[in-house]
């Protein structure tokens, strides 16, 4: 069964696709387009789908499931990249979010918190910051700002 075809993964596409009124972005492995935000939730959901993504082991961190749903999804709605721009905008996300992982240590997991969406953060605000071309300037703030959104 693919991921996509998961059930809870149906369950988020119906009530994502029942909220949104832009439907910009692909929702891997279906014909549903959501709004670039809905689109990178239903895609990290999927991928998370079968625990069978990557890890960085030192920075206790599920990197592509949080910086490529959201990386493609600016790059299908907000950003014409080149191929060598995707890869580097994938290296700031897989770069930025075990930086902040090792600096938490592996007591993070041990207290309970989920490092993808504690972590997972700057990841995709790293790599959507560099597709878009942002400033070093509005990248800071762009990571305050995805600091201010994680749980905890």
């Amino acid at each position: 069964m693919k991921r996509s075809q998961l059930e809870w993964c149906r369950i988020l596409q119906a009530t994502l696709t029942a909220l949104d009124s832009t439907p910009t972005t692909s929702v891997w492995g279906t014909p549903l387009r959501l709004s670039s935000p809905h689109a990178a939730l239903a895609n990290g959901t999927q991928v998370q789908g079968f625990e069978l993504d990557d890890v960085h082991r030192q920075g206790v961190l599920h990197v592509g499931a949080v910086t490529l749903p959201a990386l493609i999804a600016v790059a299908e709605s907000h950003a014409d990249l080149t191929g060598e721009e995707f890869l580097t905008a994938a290296v700031a996300g897989y770069e930025i979010g075990p930086r902040v992982g090792r600096c938490m240590g592996q007591e993070h997991i041990g207290q309970g918190w989920h490092s993808g969406a504690t972590l997972g953060v700057y990841s995709a605000a790293a790599g959507a910051s560099r597709a878009l071309r942002l400033s070093a300037h509005e990248t800071v703030h762009a990571l305050g700002i995805a600091g201010t959104k994680r749980p905890g």
